[in-house]
C-alpha cells in the first residue's frame, strides 16, 4: 500500500513539475532538388514543396518564413538567387549551409539591394552559418547601407560566412548600427 502511494505521489509530482518541450523542426532548402522542375530557378518550383528532404523549398526565405523560434533551416549546397532581400523576421532560428561557404552562396547581384537583413530585434539565438554572401548593392541613398548584410538594433550570430563583391555607401560587406554581433 505504501509502495503504491509512493509511486502515485512520484507520478503526480512529475506531472506537476514537467516542462513542455517544444519540438524543433528542420526545414530543407535545395535550389536544384530532383523533384524541382526548374533547378536553380526560384520562379519555377516543385508544386509539392513543403520544406521536407523530399520536397525542399527553392529559396532560403521560404525556409525562414516556415520556421518558428528554435527551428533549423538546412540549406544544401548551391547558389541561391533570392527573390528579395533575406530577412530573419525577428525569429530565433539557425540558417546553416550543409557544406560551408565554399559550396553555398547567396547571390544578390540581381536584387540591387542588401542581400541579408537583421533589423527586427534578432538575438544571438538567430544564427547565419556557412555562406558566401555576394553581389549586394543597396544604392547610394542615405539609409541604404550594408551591401552584404545590414544589422540594425539586433545581435545575430554570424559564423563561417564570407562577404565579397558587395558595395554600399557605408558597410559594403556588413553594416551594423545599434547592434552587437557574435
Amino acid at each position: 500500500m505504501q509502495k503504491q502511494l509512493s509511486i502515485t505521489l512520484a507520478c503526480a509530482l512529475s506531472a506537476l513539475f514537467a516542462t513542455s518541450a517544444t519540438a524543433q523542426t528542420t526545414w530543407y532548402v535545395d535550389d536544384d532538388a530532383p523533384s524541382d522542375p526548374g533547378p536553380g530557378n526560384p520562379f519555377v518550383s516543385d508544386p509539392d514543396e513543403d520544406g521536407t528532404p523530399v520536397h525542399p523549398f527553392d529559396t532560403i526565405q521560404e525556409g525562414i518564413d516556415a520556421a518558428a523560434n528554435g527551428d533549423f533551416v538546412q540549406v544544401l549546397s548551391g547558389t541561391y538567387y533570392e527573390l528579395g532581400t533575406l530577412s530573419f523576421l525577428g525569429k530565433q532560428i539557425t540558417v546553416e549551409s550543409s557544406e560551408g561557404p565554399s559550396a553555398t552562396t547567396i547571390d544578390g547581384s540581381a536584387l540591387l539591394a542588401t542581400v541579408v537583413r537583421a533589423e527586427s530585434g534578432e538575438t544571438a539565438a538567430t544564427v547565419l552559418d556557412g555562406f558566401t554572401i555576394l553581389g549586394g548593392n543597396p544604392g547610394t541613398d542615405i539609409g541604404d547601407d550594408g551591401g552584404g548584410m545590414r544589422i540594425v538594433s539586433s545581435s545575430p550570430t554570424i559564423r563561417d560566412c564570407v562577404f565579397r563583391e558587395n558595395i554600399a555607401r557605408i558597410g559594403g560587406g556588413v553594416y551594423t548600427h545599434d547592434s552587437s554581433t557574435t
